[in-house]
């Protein structure tokens, strides 16, 4: 004897579509990421240092594009540094520092040597759920002729 299958293919697909609404409910009633914030600060030398808020940060060289500098920091908790060319998307190079015993924090920084000679750049400061931006040019590596 032959049983019809139309009951089990409705319970089925009454069973799926009711699981599918489901998980789109969940979905929908995950609150929406909150907009990050962005500050563009001005800093007339990095090499001086700038003070943003509760922040302080110095380089303890000049910038340079192809020779590694230290960045030092001053914040309430760690931060995390990321780098970008300002005018040319090539990614973001991340750096997170290390605190020191002098409750500073570093990291030493390795940017690279653009072609096309754009020495723009642009560094983000998170720290403490806040999101900083500085412009900021970085000196080329001074070529030695060979000899």
């Amino acid at each position: 004897m032959k049983t019809s299958t139309l009951p089990m293919r409705l319970a089925l697909l009454t069973v799926a579509a009711t699981a599918l609404a489901w998980f789109g409910w969940l979905i929908l009633r995950q609150p929406a990421a909150a907009a990050v914030e962005y500050v563009l600060v001005s800093c007339a030398s990095l090499r001086q240092g700038c003070t943003i808020g509760e922040i302080r940060i110095a380089t303890l060289s000049t910038p340079s594009a192809g020779q590694p500098f230290v960045v030092d920091i001053v914040a309430p908790s760690q931060p995390v540094l990321l780098f970008e060319m300002a005018d040319m998307a090539m990614g973001v190079a991340r750096f997170t520092p290390t605190r020191r015993a002098d409750g500073h924090w570093q990291v030493q920084v390795g940017l690279p040597v653009c072609i096309s000679g754009s020495s723009a750049w642009l560094m983000t400061i998170e720290v403490s759920g806040k999101r900083y931006q500085l412009p900021f040019t970085a000196t080329a590596r001074s070529e030695t002729p060979a000899s």
